[in-house]
């Protein structure tokens, strides 16, 4: 009894390790999950917004910010952002010129710009737009 109780174990184990190597090899296990992954991140391209300096919002002395902001936007949707810049422009001198140089002159507060940003321009570009980056970035 005891003879086949480990003949039985040690079938068991090698059916189940090479079911499990040959899962492994060929990519079975997670896979769904990598492809449901990378078809979940859009493919994007990037649009430049061009290098604006803006004057900012405080009283009492003049302060002004440099920065090129740079659009990632799906690449399917990539040239038609290229006739819209003129609306981002003015979105963008909105928010900008809305806050002070104290308030942007921290990591803090370029990360909350950008937060910003998005959300303002999300209003007029939905799906099209998946982030924005600042190749240039300065507070005076």
């Amino acid at each position: 009894m005891s003879k086949k109780l480990i003949i039985v174990a040690a079938v068991a184990i090698l059916v189940i390790g090479g079911g499990t190597a040959a899962a492994l090899k060929f990519g079975i296990f997670g896979s769904g999950a990598v492809k449901a992954a990378q078809s979940a991140v859009p493919k994007v391209a990037y649009v430049e917004v061009r290098e604006m300096t803006l004057r900012l919002a405080d009283s009492g002395s003049e302060h002004y910010i440099k920065l090129d902001p740079v659009l990632a936007v799906r690449a399917k949707e990539a040239d038609s952002m290229e006739d819209k810049i003129p609306i981002v422009r003015d979105r963008i001198v909105t928010v900008v010129t809305a806050r002070s140089s104290s308030e942007l002159s921290s990591p803090v507060g370029e990360r909350k710009l950008k937060e910003d940003l998005v959300s303002t321009l999300h209003k007029d570009f939905q799906d099209t737009l998946v982030d924005i980056y600042f190749s240039d970035y300065l507070v005076e």
